[in-house]
């Protein structure tokens, strides 16, 4: 199944509580009761599980977030909302590390139709944005990218400003870290047809405006797919994605700029990435996930696949610490013989802790677990469980009718980091819909 299409063929929508009221109020989520188990011995325990979205959506799914480097305390999400089986793209806030969350309605501009591909940001200022696609039209195909801005946390957000034209389809943004930069950094793919392109844009005045998007492939693949991007100190940009030519051999790329976006080396293929077996009932397929060390300039890259001679699913990480020209790994940070891995986040610390959260299939249903290593990442710790509970996927948002039925829970979660801790956020089902959990991970010292 082609990747573009995995969100588009999901027009079915089964939503357990729809809501068809345009939402401008603001309301506050609440922890939910219960806690997580115990974590092996030396590793703190994360704090309550807190369900960020409290409001009148009929579901939530491909959230993002990001931590303010000016106030940590400050956590921005966003994701898709539906409403009847349209969808919108909604804005939440944290002013206290989490603990609560005040919701905000959908962004100003945001059409019912088939918005969606949300990814949050903050430059070293404090700025925070927020990217995504915007269509009216409910019948799928991608839209025009746009970016929208908050200069108090989240509380407000300014017009959106056109960052990407034409149909596109899972671009992500990255500000650059540097202390007094302006820049932000959109890639994503261009869809003309079934020819997908992998397209890149900055922004140089604090997402004011967006220079014209432009190929930083020189193959020009028209079977480019799932775009992320990072950004590191010394102007490194780094934009990963997958090419999925007719016919399988999916490969993960990566391409990487060292001058904030002025050009590009030409891409590296990491390796080939396995689909998992399909697991009965649930969708399982995912993107990769990529970050950068903000001290170093150390950039990580991780997908999920699996091992075809045990038939175990793996997550895998590969390392480049010369800004992208030379990689080593992969590195098989978790495996599983009877679960299914997929949607790998990665975020890396001031500090240097590279932190990595994915969904775990085992038994029928679903959980968050999550992976932690020490500055430099030489070495990842044992998965750990994030959610309190499992929840039963099929809870999910379905495509077709019973023993046939594929539930769908995103193509993408998030996860950030703040001093000291990691916050993931994921869509889950445990209060019998699909909305959006957080978690505190503390750090080991």
């Amino acid at each position: 199944m082609n990747l573009r299409h995995s969100r588009h063929l999901l027009i079915a929508v089964v939503v357990t509580a729809a809501a068809a009221t345009f939402i401008t109020g603001c309301g506050r989520a609440h922890a939910a009761t219960g806690s997580p188990p115990s974590t092996p011995a030396g590793q703190p325990a994360p704090a309550s599980i807190v369900q960020v979205s409290d409001d009148q959506f009929g579901a939530h799914v491909e959230p993002a977030v990001a931590a303010n480097p000016g106030n940590p305390r400050n956590l921005l999400a966003a994701s898709r909302a539906y409403q009847g089986q349209a969808l919108d793209l909604a804005t939440y806030a944290s002013f206290d590390g989490g603990l609560t969350w005040q919701s905000n309605g959908i962004l100003p501009g945001s059409a019912l139709g088939d918005d969606g591909n949300v990814t949050v940001t903050f430059d070293r200022a404090g700025h925070g944005y927020v990217s995504g696609l915007v269509t009216s039209s409910t019948a799928g195909g991608g839209g025009p990218e746009y970016v929208w801005r908050t200069d108090d946390g989240g509380r407000h957000f300014g017009p959106p400003v056109l960052a990407m034209g034409g149909n596109t389809d899972h671009s992500g943004l990255a500000a650059d870290p540097a202390a007094g930069s302006s820049d932000l950094y959109l890639a994503g793919i261009v869809f003309q047809g079934s020819a997908g392109k992998l397209r890149f844009t900055r922004s140089t005045d604090s997402g004011r405006s967006f220079g014209p998007a432009r190929s930083i492939d020189p193959s020009d693949s028209p079977y480019d797919r799932l775009t992320v991007v990072a950004a590191g100190p010394g102007g490194t940009v780094a934009v990963m994605y997958y090419v999925e030519p007719p016919g399988g051999g999916l490969t993960v790329a990566v391409a990487t700029s060292t001058d904030h976006g002025a050009s590009f080396a030409a891409p590296v293929r990491l390796g080939t990435v396995r689909w998992p077996a399909p697991a009965p009932g649930v969708s399982t397929r995912s993107g990769p996930a990529i970050a950068v060390d903000p001290r170093t300039g150390d950039i990580y890259a991780s997908v999920t696949t699996y091992a075809p001679a045990t038939g175990a699913s793996q997550v895998e990480v590969f390392t480049s610490r010369d800004h992208g020209r030379s990689w080593s790994g992969p590195a098989v940070v978790a495996s599983a013989a009877g679960g299914t891995y997929f949607q790998p986040q990665l975020a890396v610390g001031d500090d240097g802790r590279v932190g990595l959260s994915v969904f775990e299939l085992t038994g029928g249903r679903v959980q968050v677990v999550m992976v932690t290593a020490a500055p430099a990442g030489a070495s990842f710790s044992a998965p750990r469980t994030v959610t309190g509970s499992s929840f039963d996927p099929a809870l999910g948002l379905a495509s077709g009718n019973g023993a046939t039925a594929q539930h769908w829970l995103g193509n993408y979660q998030g996860l950030t980091a703040a001093p000291g801790a990691f916050h993931p956020l994921w869509t889950g089902a445990r209060s019998g819909h699909l909305e959006l959990f957080t978690a505190t991970i503390p750090v080991a010292s």
